[in-house]
């Protein structure tokens, strides 16, 4: 059949289609879901159709319309899918080691199967080093296996489970080509006398698993799969099928649903685009001293937060847990969580210039959050340790102090700015200086509050209170760094450009802990692996907020030592 039409007939019996519920990884989620997740780690988008080729200047198609479900289902069943172009490959080492064409980032898995004696020496290597020893190279190779693992498991079948019978310990449903088996009189002979080894063993569990179920309801199956298979417009029978199986292992339909919507709708880009019109609105409030303006900000920043918190509670219905599982999570919690105590502080203050850092946080962290590769935006099943009472606690707190902490930060950005090129704007210094005095108090008491409650916690979940964990170690360096600074303010030590730069510190100290820790340290309970985070980036930041905070400093000295103008 032509590759289009096969695309144009999925996509037009789509509804049903991307509804139907998989099992995949650690929960069940809609087919939609699980293509969008393969397509987006494989390709780098979750609905790739092109690309340009950079030899010959020229658009490469390689899923017509870039619907998720068709292309993950071109790649099931095509034949020809073998010679599409959509594994991508960045790092430029491993295409030279691999013979492939450095300017271009996406192959085909023929091109890697030429290639593949060559990739498993490279797995061997990479993966026989532990995860510090583990360099750039080694993740991109380790990655690609992975992905070339994946694709094979799904254009063999048994990555698609959407029978809803659990046989085997894992609990595992069973994949349309499994069934086949066994509904087979010839298959299940050769079951009985126990020929295939491990394969063998899996067709018998799954066998077991499905004799109890009604043999005419499997039949129905398997006839609207292949009816599927084949081009045709089977969605709702095959949708139909399954759920006549076992309709209790099934998420409902308006949960299914809603997740398809929810992969459609990006509430978040949404909620972000309010924030980034909030930012807008506040600067022009503040340029030309409008009343107007700081109202229509004011409203802005509601909408924003409704958007955000809608989205959020989107999420968790989702989700069936609280979304606050990983740094994706925990960063979105961040922007809502930095853009509400914003915009209290300026209904409270009426500066302007908060409301700007509100949007600029809400902004800045749901598209940073969208940009970091390594936070995965797909919903994850909450692991055993993260399934306390205690999560809903004590990170919502000691996230509240994280984002005081980028809001004073950015206050104390424009403190400095207007410091360095407007020094005769005193009234406008003062009340930032007035601004970042209140905030940093509140980012004590939640660091405080947040630290003591992450004790509580780590006293149930590994038995005691405190164990020098490394993000133990540095969530206690960035609250004695904020309780300085607050000391040093109340005492007169420091004051203006004092609590300014302390900012900056502050911000660069709660980087490590919340991003550092976990991505590019690599130790303790909290770390996700050695060097996995981008390591320059860290860097960068901290030279960045470092420099200009010496800038300001230096500029300071050297303006104190200038003698005033004589009268």
């Amino acid at each position: 059949m032509n590759a289009l039409l096969f695309v144009l007939i999925l996509q037009s019996d789509s509804a049903e289609l991307e509804r139907i519920a998989v099992q995949h990884g650690d929960r069940i989620k809609p087919l939609d879901t699980f293509a969008r997740e393969l397509l987006h780690a494989w390709s780098g988008s979750e609905t790739f159709s092109s690309f340009r080729d950079p030899e010959t200047g020229e658009t490469v198609e390689v899923f017509a319309g870039g619907d998720p479900v068709s292309a993950i289902l071109d790649i099931l069943w095509r034949p020809d899918a073998s010679a599409r172009k959509f594994v991508r490959i960045q790092h430029p080492e491993l295409k030279l080691r691999l013979g492939l064409p450095e300017a271009r980032q996406f192959f085909s898995l023929d091109e890697i199967d030429a290639r593949l004696a060559d990739l498993a020496m490279m797995h061997r290597q990479s993966a026989g080093r532990t995860s510090r020893d583990q360099g750039p190279l080694d993740r991109a190779v380790l990655a690609l296996a992975s992905a070339y693992e994946e694709i094979g498991m799904l254009r063999s079948g048994n990555l698609l489970r959407i029978v809803p019978v659990e046989y085997g310990p894992r609990r595992a449903w069973v994949y349309p080509e499994l069934l086949r088996r066994t509904l087979h009189p010839a298959e299940m002979i050769g079951l009985r006398q126990g020929e295939g080894g491990a394969e063998t063993e899996e067709w018998a569990a799954a066998a077991e698993a499905l004799s109890r179920i009604p043999r005419e309801k499997l039949r129905e199956v398997l006839d609207a799969y292949d009816d599927l298979k084949k081009g045709g417009t089977a969605s709702a029978r095959l949708a139909n099928a399954l759920r006549e199986v076992d309709p209790a292992k099934l998420p409902s339909a308006k949960l299914l649903d809603s997740e398809v919507r929810y992969n459609r709708a990006k509430p978040f880009t949404r909620a972000a685009a309010l924030y980034g019109l909030t930012f807008v609105l506040f600067l022009f409030a503040a340029i030309f001293g409008s009343r107007i303006l700081w109202s229509a900000g004011l409203v802005a920043q509601v909408a924003a937060l409704g958007v955000h918190l809608h989205a959020y509670a989107w999420r968790w219905e989702i989700a069936q847990r609280f979304p606050l599982s990983n740094q994706y999570e925990a960063m979105l919690a961040l922007a809502f969580l930095g853009a509400l105590m914003a915009f209290v502080f300026e209904c409270v203050l009426r500066s302007k210039l908060v409301g700007m850092g509100a949007g600029l946080v809400g902004a800045s962290m749901i598209l940073l959050a969208d940009a970091v590769s390594d936070f995965s935006p797909h919903i994850r099943a909450l692991p055993p340790a993260l399934q306390s009472v205690w999560m809903t606690i004590h990170v919502p707190t000691i996230l509240m102090g994280y984002v005081c902490g980028a809001l004073m930060a950015v206050l104390g950005h424009v403190y400095i700015l207007t410091f360095l090129f407007a020094p005769k704007k005193e009234e406008t210094l003062a009340t930032l200086d007035t601004t970042m005095y209140r905030i940093l108090q509140v980012t004590v008491l939640f660091l405080l509050a947040g630290t003591v409650l992450g004790g509580v916690w780590a006293k149930e979940a590994w038995g005691r209170f405190w164990g020098w964990d490394m993000k133990e170690t540095w969530a206690l360096i960035s609250l004695l760094a904020y309780l300085a600074a607050l000391h040093a303010r109340f005492a007169g030590a420091i004051r203006g450009l004092g609590t300014a730069v302390s900012s900056l510190l502050g911000i660069v100290l709660v980087f490590l802990t919340f991003y550092g820790v976990n991505y590019v340290f690599g130790r303790g309970l909290h770390a996700y692996g050695f060097g996995a985070g981008s390591v320059r980036a860290v860097v960068a930041f901290v030279v960045v907020e470092i420099g200009i905070a010496a800038a300001a400093v230096i500029v300071s000295l050297g303006r104190s030592r200038t003698p005033a103008p004589q009268a």
